[in-house]
């Protein structure tokens, strides 16, 4: 088979890494990237002390533990090469603005689960390290054209060069603002949602925070001056008495802020051989943090239920293609939507309230933990945030998409 990823970021080359472990054969699979990386930058460089006040790409990201189960499954080095350049977040503290403790919990019950925190390119730098140099090709995509759709009998790829190359599968994993989403499913854009600042002073320093806050309008690059970001932080933490957060208000001097994108659930993520991935599918807001682990895990159900869908003889490989393409997106669906819901949970507990709602919040929260009774009670017996986020199955979900296929 012949295979086009389009995008060579965290989605994109956790797919490479997922489609060559799992498929059987020899397959010819290649990276296109818009963006030539700078000349003489080291790929592991961390970012973070850039002078812009806009950074697209993010700065510091969560791998949870489903996750590095992902990384794991694809490459162990890339999984232990990760721990050591990451930071093991295994706990969280939840304090009022009075610094009052309301709860202490660990992310976890299993010592393989701890979530790591790193700088997004390293994370990237680590993958591309794993991936030859000949299978990553600097060539913008310009348009994508499902089988059929013009005549032809495969997907074919039109680049801003002005040549055109046709594959068996074509894999958009170009991000929240996909050419190939754009192409496949017209003027389906990306919502904005809101905007996440962060800050880190130096290059050197352990400390990493963010804010998370709401703007009616996405900011622009000339619109987001450093003092206006210290002002409002200010404004917003400024009679906050925990003192960490005021520490970090004083010594904090490079502020980051990145509009957050959202991608409106699709009716399919594709079809006629191309297929979409990560956050070109479903790109979500970070309160729950699993962005990187959704695409790692898209990727590795991509692989495996084309890997098995390859395995039966009978098949021919366009039918292979087409099983994938919608057994990718009637599996992963039902998961995402449960992770949405989180995330909405989230969002409905976030913002500013009045002085005695937030204070009765701030109590259930402290007594929840001593109370398992109470919060079943709130959100339902089978609402466990464990269990829907680290109880996915890649393997077994893959098994049973190409079983279904094969009963009809």
């Amino acid at each position: 088979m012949k295979i086009a990823i389009v995008g060579c970021g965290l989605a994109g080359m956790s797919s490479y890494l997922a489609l060559r472990k799992f498929l059987p054969g020899d397959h010819e699979v290649t990276i296109y990237e818009s963006h030539a990386p700078e000349p003489g930058r080291d790929p592991l460089a961390d970012d973070l002390d850039s002078s812009k006040g806009v950074a697209p790409q993010g700065g510091v990201i969560g791998i949870s533990a489903n996750g590095m189960r992902v990384l794991h499954s694809l490459d162990p080095a890339i999984h232990a090469t990760i721990k050591q350049r990451g930071f093991a977040y295994e706990t969280i503290r939840l304090r009022s603005s009075s610094g009052f403790d309301l709860a202490v919990e660990s992310r976890s019950q299993r010592e393989d689960d701890s979530t790591m925190i790193m700088a997004r390119q390293i994370t990237w730098g680590t993958l591309r390290e794993a991936i030859p140099d000949d299978d990553v090709v600097i060539r913008k995509v310009l348009k994508v054209t499902k089988r059929g759709q013009s005549g032809n009998s495969k997907p074919l790829i039109s680049f801003a060069d002005g040549g055109s190359a046709e594959f068996d599968l074509v894999v958009g994993a170009d991000g929240v603002h996909s050419t190939v989403r754009k192409q496949f499913f017209g003027a389906q854009g990306a919502d904005y949602s809101a905007v996440f600042s962060a800050y880190r002073p130096t290059k050197d320093d352990s400390l990493t925070w963010w804010s998370l806050y709401e703007t009616k309008e996405p900011p622009s690059k000339k619109e987001v001056p450093r003092e206006f970001v210290s002002t409002m932080l200010q404004n917003m933490y400024g009679d906050w008495k925990e003192e960490n957060v005021q520490e970090v208000l004083k010594k904090a001097t490079a502020p980051f802020i990145y509009p957050i994108w959202t991608v409106p659930e699709l009716p399919t993520w594709g079809d006629g051989g191309v297929v979409l991935v990560g956050d070109a599918a479903h790109a979500m807001t970070p309160d729950i943090g699993q962005g990187t682990s959704q695409a790692f895990e898209d990727s590795e159900a991509l692989g495996l239920i084309l890997g098995r869908a390859l395995q039966q003889k009978d098949i021919p490989e366009a039918t292979a293609v087409d099983l994938t393409v919608k057994g990718l997106y009637e599996c992963r669906l039902p998961r995402l939507t449960k992770i949405k819901h989180l995330n909405a949970e989230a969002q409905t507990h976030s913002g500013r309230r009045n002085f005695w709602v937030q204070k009765l919040i701030f109590f259930c929260i402290w007594i929840m933990p001593s109370f398992t009774w109470l919060r079943d009670m709130i959100y339902g017996s089978g609402h466990r945030t464990d269990e829907i986020l680290f109880g996915w199955d890649a393997d077994a979900e893959a098994r049973k998409v190409v079983e279904k296929s094969r009963a009809f």
